[in-house]
């Protein structure tokens, strides 16, 4: 957990993780806005939270976790390339767009957010399609440890969307983490969105498990 976002949860492996790690934040005195986890984890955490402070767990977005380890080819007219500083104007602009369409309430610092996609766009984790000269989908890719790469977010304005290149574009940079090594790709979707959760099915992405965002409002005196 960085301030000021949510704890972010991995699946325990000892019964009590969950709930004691819950105390010991709040020992520390520490305030968090909510938890994000798996559905389980997530609501334990979150019954254990507001057991100490009071107040109300209001559900955020429901994300699901896919697993790639083959790619299913899906063909699309136009071509992948590696985003370059050129495009990083661009990138943050749909960036942004992204974060208003899934993830309205996600709390952002715009400088901060500038200086990581510039670094990850000089390490090439951006990659954007193109058709007849013209960029119309896009998504990254960075490294998931301990052997994995994550790809994301996918974004595709709407006037372009409905035509194939975000599934292309996931499948040819999911192929490509693969060959460079990764044993498999790993995916988040907002289960809001059917439309998404169908397509990275179909070129061979498989479904892990549901994720959710609780958020706290403090008691009311």
């Amino acid at each position: 957990q960085t301030p000021p976002h949510d704890v972010v949860l991995a699946r325990p492996t000892v019964a009590g993780a969950v709930e004691a790690l819950a105390a010991a934040v709040a020992g520390e005195g520490v305030l968090v806005p909510g938890v994000l986890g798996g559905v389980e984890d997530a609501q334990a955490f979150a019954l254990s939270w507001t057991a100490r402070h009071g107040g109300a767990v209001n559900p955020g977005t429901r994300q699901g976790i896919y697993e790639l380890t083959a790619v299913r080819p899906t063909k699309a007219g136009g071509n992948a390339r590696r985003a370059t500083s050129i495009d990083l104007t661009m990138l943050v602009a749909w960036q942004d767009d992204f974060l208003n369409e899934a993830a309205p309430h996600f709390i952002r610092d715009p400088e901060t957010q500038f200086r990581r996609m510039s670094q990850l766009v000089d390490d090439g984790g951006y990659w954007l399609w193109e058709i007849d000269g013209r960029v119309v989908s896009m998504t990254g890719v960075s490294p998931a440890p301990p052997d994995g790469a994550r790809v994301g977010p996918v974004y595709t304005p709407p006037p372009q969307r409905g035509n194939g290149y975000a599934s292309a574009l996931v499948a040819h940079v999911s192929d490509d983490a693969l060959a460079a090594g990764a044993r498999a790709c790993y995916l988040h979707t907002d289960l809001a969105n059917p439309t998404s959760n169908k397509i990275y099915r179909r070129i061979g992405y498989e479904w892990v498990c549901e994720v959710v965002e609780l958020r706290f409002a403090p008691a009311v005196s």
